[in-house]
């Protein structure tokens, strides 16, 4: 609008602004610049105290026959967070641990056990997984590690779980176990030896340094059904027992030494970092730091000391003196603070050490309390107190080199080194380097991780003969109360494709006869089409379930189980009903538990290499609740996904199977189960190429067409034996990749 040939100037609001906003936008500036913590976020320790005081008369003591037994002799257990006393242990100095051990291990290590131990050690899992929050409060409450590093242990232990349950016993137990736990790592040494132990079939006794991680652990083990003296708690160190091997970590006693095996590590060091040029020099310099004062420098996860090499070595110490300063110590349940400690920690001999290497470079964070601080040392010698001692304590030390041979030098010749991680982004280097280097566990561009776990192998630690013969249980029949028979509705059987249960596409069915004749339901028969929609959702699901971890595989398999074994009765019945001469249906079902307890063991031990083959189709040729769960689980084990048609007669029990799937976390289009004729859609699944490979037996119609015509598809393979034993089902099921890598010539001179 103009007027009188000037523009008119607009009119402005004015907004008005109430101080205490003015200053709540000041304070999340200054938040925003100096990203400091401004609060605490402490996890509340009113868990473990209740925990506690619900113990017999408030008081904690030996863990004997599943009971808790209070002793004369008395130990305080001081908290790390407020130094208080948190508990008083009574131990016994005589303990009968021993005798109930002797006499629970009669029937716990038994030939033909292995199942029920694997079923005993799944329940663990579950009530391990339900209480890990209590688990890690209790941890880092008695040792001063940060809750999150301890939820971290926790879950490893939950791993160790999961792995063992399906490692069936590789030959005679030793017997009795003593279990020896350090100040910290209680949880990494439980899961490193004692899981193994139990899954190996001994009893084992657990001697902790810090008794409530292990006492609760007791507990949660005869909450989970573990027979009585299979797990027991010795809270006195000093008390000598007679056992059959002694593992774990720390010093031995005289009583140790007179045991027929020892496994016992010394008190582990640190780890090391060794960073090459060639590598994501950041991403190395915040992992060093995130790690290096993992349990305030005293576990073997921390690092003590790093090697950099020298084009890089001032941008990495720029990271450090940048970064380390800021670093925040306090209390181990507070989630605000990046390294947790102990109220008792005092590191006068450790400051001493620093001290006397005053002419290095350091950077130190700040000090809470008489706590030392975290402090990052540059320049040190290899020759130094800091580097050849390697102190447990928030010290780290850093160094340069030159060459990947001197690199090696040093760290093979640096004293207790625990682990190694290499940053280097040349593959070559990188396999020399894990050939050369004198290490229990090394990572590669990462820290931290118990590393792989070795099934079978790391049972025989814990046997007295090696076998390679796995061992069978033998299956008591279980006596079912069958259901009443009275008027029931009519049953809809449908299909299962895609996770979801569908009718034909035909719209027409099949009529389903026992063995006497008598008709028993009428199943969809399946079409070309309704074959089209399985191989559609197949191979749709098919990478997503191979991506999967093992470890996640192993859940949903473990699952699957828990989901039959609920309806146990019903399959039984089921079962008599389409075989009415049978005598054995509930020796089936526990059959096929087992089974699929086997399938979710065998997951996390396929190999690294191990690929693969994509859609499985499967026509078994057994009518039985065994075998067809073997054909269908035991090619999802390694990530294939299968497209399974029944024989007519166990339709009924197959429809029941796929309701049971549906409602197992299974992802849709892993399992897909179709009814009709074995011949027409086994042609059919021999053509389509779409479908990797076909299980096909040769007692069923027209087998050898059907192989003709799978000939015609490159790379789809067949199969057409009826195989009983799940390893060679899984292993038929992968193929192998061959990597060729140049091994380089770094240490040529």
């Amino acid at each position: 609008m103009v007027r009188n040939g000037e523009p008119s100037a607009k009119k402005r609001k004015s907004v008005k602004v109430c101080p205490s906003e003015v200053s709540d936008m000041t304070k999340e500036r200054e938040i925003f610049n100096t990203m400091e913590y401004m609060e605490s976020a402490p996890d509340s320790d009113g868990p473990v105290k209740s925990w506690i005081a619900n113990q017999t008369e408030g008081k904690v003591g030996d863990f004997v026959d599943n009971q808790v037994v209070l002793g004369d002799v008395v130990k305080e257990v001081v908290s790390a967070v407020t130094g208080e006393v948190l508990a008083t242990v009574y131990c016994v100095v005589d303990s009968t641990a021993l005798a109930s051990c002797r006499l629970a291990a009669q029937s716990w290590g038994k030939p033909g056990n292995g199942f029920q131990r694997s079923k005993v050690l799944y329940s663990i899992t579950r009530e391990v997984q339900k209480q890990s929050k209590l688990l890690a409060l209790t941890e880092s409450m008695s040792t001063g590690v940060h809750i999150r590093e301890t939820k971290e242990a926790v879950t490893s232990l939950i791993q160790a779980l999961y792995h063992y349950t399906g490692v069936t016993q590789p030959g005679t137990p030793l017997g009795v176990v003593t279990v020896i736990l350090p100040p910290t790592d209680t949880l990494l040494v439980l899961a490193k030896h004692a899981v193994p132990a139990l899954a190996a079939g001994n009893t084992i006794i657990l001697q902790p340094s810090q008794p409530l991680p292990a006492l609760l652990f007791a507990q949660l083990c005869a909450g989970a059904g573990v027979p009585p003296g299979v797990v027991n708690v010795v809270c006195d160190r000093e008390t000598s027992l007679a056992v059959d091997g002694v593992f774990g970590v720390g010093d031995l006693s005289a009583g140790d030494l007179a045991s027929p095996v020892v496994g016992m590590s010394p008190p582990p060091g640190r780890s090391s970092m060794v960073v090459f040029a060639a590598s994501d020099v950041d991403s190395a310099a915040q992992t060093c730091l995130d790690k290096a004062f993992t349990g305030y420098g005293k576990t073997s996860a921390s690092i003590g000391r790093v090697l950099v090499q020298q084009p890089v070595y001032d941008r990495f110490c720029k990271v450090l003196r940048e970064r380390a300063p800021r670093l925040v110590v306090g209390s181990p349940l507070d989630g605000c603070v990046d390294v947790g400690c102990s109220v008792q920690d005092t590191s006068d001999v450790l400051e001493g050490m620093v001290a006397e290497n005053g002419h290095l470079e350091k950077v130190v964070s700040e000090r809470k309390g008489s706590t030392m601080p975290c402090t990052v040392v540059f320049g040190v010698q290899p020759s130094s107190s800091l580097w050849t001692n390697d102190p447990l304590g928030p010290v780290l030390c850093v160094a340069p080199f030159r060459t990947a041979k001197e690199a090696t030098a040093l760290l093979n010749h640096s004293p207790r080194n625990s682990g190694v991680s290499i940053w280097s982004e040349s593959n070559s280097l990188i396999m020399q380097l894990v050939k050369s280097l004198n290490s229990e566990i090394i990572w590669v561009n990462t820290h931290g991780g118990a590393g792989s776990l070795n099934g079978a192998e790391a049972l025989r630690a814990f046997t007295k003969a090696p076998s390679g013969v796995r061992s069978v249980p033998e299956l008591q029949p279980t006596n079912i109360a069958k259901p009443v028979v009275g008027e029931s509705v009519n049953e809809t059987v449908k299909m299962l494709i895609g996770g979801a249960l569908k009718r034909s596409c035909g719209e027409t069915y099949r009529d389903v006869y026992n063995s006497g004749g008598d008709k028993i339901a009428s199943v969809p028969d399946a079409n070309k089409k309704d074959l089209r929609d399985c191989v559609e959702a197949a191979a749709k699901a098919q990478p997503g379930w191979a991506g999967k971890s093992a470890f996640n595989r192993s859940q949903i398999l473990y699952f699957f189980a828990e989901n039959l074994s609920s309806r146990k009765g019903e399959f039984a019945s089921l079962i008599e009903k389409c075989d009415t001469g049978l005598t054995n249906a509930s020796e089936q079902v526990d059959r096929a538990i087992q089974i699929l307890f086997e399938c979710a063991g065998r997951c996390d031990k396929l190999g690294s290499h191990a690929t693969p083959l994509g859609v499985i189709g499967v026509v078994p040729s057994s009518p039985d609740l065994p075998d067809m769960v073997r054909m269908i689980v035991g090619p999802i084990v390694a990530g294939n996904v299968v497209i399974v048609v029944p024989r007519l007669r166990s339709s009924p029990i197959a429809a029941h199977l796929a309701q049971v799937i549906s409602v197992s976390d299974i992802p849709g289009g892993v399992i897909n189960i179709m009814y009709g004729s074995q011949e027409t859609l086994g042609m059919a699944m021999a053509q389509h190429p779409v479908i990797s490979g076909l299980w096909y037996p040769n007692s069923l119609k027209d087998c050898a067409t059907v192989q003709k015509e799978v000939t015609r598809t490159p790379n789809k393979l067949s199969w057409v034996d009826e195989c009983n034993d799940i390893q060679t089902v899984v292993k038929r099921c992968l193929f192998n990749k061959n990597v060729v890598m140049p091994a380089g010539n770094s240490f040529a001179n």
